[in-house]
C-alpha cells in the first residue's frame, strides 16, 4: 500500500538486479567503520557496520558489537558514508537496443538503482523481466503503461478509457499515464478503471479537467511544472499555493519534481555548448543524442534568450517555491528527471536533480528522502528498499564526503553496491568506459 493515496495497491515484481548474466548470489561483504545515513532518522550513525549477504542487508550495528563473517570482502568504508541507492521516478528509454543497454547501465552505476518508466512500451515490459531474471544490466523496473492522450491511444469516450485501462493491466503495467490531451469523459473511465483494477494513475495535468481533476481522482503529478500549466497559468499567484498543497496532502496527492528537467532547458537556451559538454554524454549512442545539437534541439527552436527572460525563468523560480512549499505542508515529493530528453544524462541528472531540491530550499535529508524513502513508499516496496536496515535489498552508494553537509557529496562516490554486488570507482569506470565503443559506432 503507498502512503499517497488510501486503497492503492501497487503488484510488485521484486526483480533479481545482477551484473553478470546468471542469478547466482553476491557472498557476504562488509562496510567497517562507516558513517551510515540510513534514513530512518535525520542523524548519521556513526562508526557503524554494515553486513550484506546475497542481495540483502543482515547486520546493522556498531563496528564494535557486529561479527564479521569469514571470507567476507571487507570493503575499504572507513571515514565515508553509506547512503540507500536512488530512485528516479520519470525515466525513459529512447535510442533503440543500444540506447536501452547504456541508459539502464547509467542509471545503476551512479546508484540509481530503482527507476519508474514513464512511457510503456512492451520493449519496456521485456526489460524488466530481463532485468529481473539477471539477463540485463540494469536497476528494478517498474513501468507505466503508453501514455494515454498524447497521439495514440486518446480515448476519447468513457468506454475507450476503460477499454484503455483493461488492456494495461492484463498485459502487466505497473501504472496509467495519462498526458494532455485526454477528453474529460476518457479521463474518467481511466481513472475510475484504474482505481478499481488497483493501478495508481500519474502523468501530466490534463488540459479538460486540470489540477482540480487530478486531486479529485488522486492522480500523482509527474512534474512540478503541470502545476503552472494545469492549475497558476500565467497569475503565478504565491497566496494560493499555501491552499492547494493542503489540498495535495489531504488528497493522497504525490509530486515528482523534476526541476532539473525545467532547468536544463533554460541552460540549454543560454548556452548550448556548455550542456553538450555534461559529465555522461559521452557514453550514450548517437542514435540518441543527435537530436540534443543545435540543429535538431526542439527547445533551441522553440525558445530565445527573451523567452527565458519573460517566462521560463519565473516559472522556474515559481517551481521552486512550489517545491519548497509543498513539502512543508506535507506533500509527498519525489525525484525525477524526464531522461533522456535533451539535455538530460540518466543516472548523472538524478544528482543533480537532488541539488535542484536543495536550491529550491529542500534541506539536504529531505532531498536524500526525495530519492529514498519517499518513492519507496510510494511503489509499496518500503519494507524491501529506501534505507538502510537489517533484512532490506543490499542497493547502496558508498560516499567519499558527508551528503547532509553539502548534496553534491552524492557526486564523490567510493562506488556503488547493487542487490549485495560491489563495484568500486575503478570498476564503474571500467564498466562506463565499455560503453564508449557502442556510442561511437551507433
Amino acid at each position: 500500500m503507498t502512503t499517497c493515496r488510501r486503497g492503492i495497491f501497487v503488484k510488485l515484481l521484486l526483480n533479481a538486479l545482477v551484473f553478470v548474466t546468471g542469478t547466482a548470489a553476491a557472498g557476504p561483504s562488509v562496510f567497517e567503520h562507516v558513517n551510515v545515513v540510513p534514513m530512518t532518522t535525520g542523524t548519521v550513525l556513526r562508526d557503524y557496520t554494515v553486513v550484506t549477504d546475497g542481495d540483502h542487508i543482515v547486520a546493522v550495528g556498531k563496528a564494535s558489537d557486529v561479527s564479521i563473517p569469514p571470507n567476507a570482502l571487507r570493503i575499504a568504508a572507513e571515514g565515508k558514508y553509506l547512503v540507500p541507492g536512488l530512485h528516479d521516478m520519470h525515466a525513459h528509454f529512447f535510442g533503440g537496443k543500444d540506447g536501452a543497454e547504456c541508459i539502464l547501465r547509467l542509471h545503476a552505476l551512479n546508484g540509481v538503482t530503482t527507476i519508474l518508466n514513464m512511457r510503456g512500451t512492451s520493449g519496456a515490459l521485456e526489460m524488466r523481466g530481463q532485468v529481473a531474471r539477471g539477463e540485463r544490466i540494469g536497476p528494478t523496473i517498474f513501468t507505466t503503461s503508453p501514455i494515454l492522450g498524447n497521439a495514440d491511444p486518446n480515448p476519447k469516450t468513457y468506454e475507450k478509457g476503460v477499454e484503455a485501462v483493461e488492456e494495461f493491466h492484463a498485459q502487466g503495467y505497473d501504472f496509467i499515464k495519462v498526458y494532455n490531451q485526454i477528453p474529460a469523459e476518457g479521463y474518467r473511465g481511466v481513472v475510475e478503471t484504474a482505481h478499481r483494477l488497483g493501478m495508481p494513475v500519474i502523468g501530466h495535468a490534463v488540459r479538460a479537467v486540470g489540477i482540480e481533476g487530478a486531486i479529485a481522482s488522486g492522480q500523482h503529478v509527474a512534474h512540478m511544472e503541470e502545476f503552472i500549466y494545469g492549475y497558476f497559468g500565467e497569475d503565478l499567484n504565491e497566496a494560493a499555493i499555501a491552499p492547494l498543497a493542503t489540498r495535495l496532502k489531504d488528497a493522497g496527492i504525490c509530486v515528482v519534481a523534476t526541476l532539473i528537467t525545467y532547468h536544463n532547458i533554460i541552460r540549454q537556451v543560454e548556452d548550448i555548448q556548455k550542456m553538450l559538454a555534461s559529465p555522461g554524454i559521452e557514453y550514450l549512442p548517437q542514435a540518441l543524442v543527435k537530436n540534443w545539437f543545435p540543429e535538431m534541439n526542439t527547445y533551441l527552436r522553440g525558445f530565445n534568450q527573451q523567452d527565458v527572460d519573460s517566462r521560463l525563468r519565473p516559472a522556474f523560480e515559481f517551481q521552486r517555491k512550489l517545491t519548497k512549499r509543498f513539502r512543508a505542508a506535507g506533500v509527498p515529493i519525489m525525484t525525477g528527471t524526464d531522461c533522456t530528453i535533451p539535455i538530460v544524462v540518466p543516472g548523472y541528472a538524478l544528482h543533480d536533480e537532488l541539488a535542484e531540491l536543495v536550491d529550491a530550499g529542500l534541506t539536504p535529508y529531505q532531498a536524500i528522502e526525495a530519492a529514498t524513502a519517499a518513492p519507496a513508499k510510494f511503489l509499496g516496496v518500503f519494507d524491501n528498499v529506501g534505507s538502510i536496515e537489517q533484512g532490506k535489498r543490499a542497493d547502496l552508494i558508498l560516499l567519499e564526503d558527508n551528503p547532509l553537509e553539502n548534496i553534491r557529496n552524492t557526486q564523490h562516490r567510493a562506488g556503488v553496491m547493487v542487490r549485495g554486488r560491489w563495484f568500486d570507482k575503478d570498476e564503474v569506470r571500467r564498466l562506463l568506459e565499455e560503453l564508449k565503443p557502442t556510442a561511437t559506432s551507433s
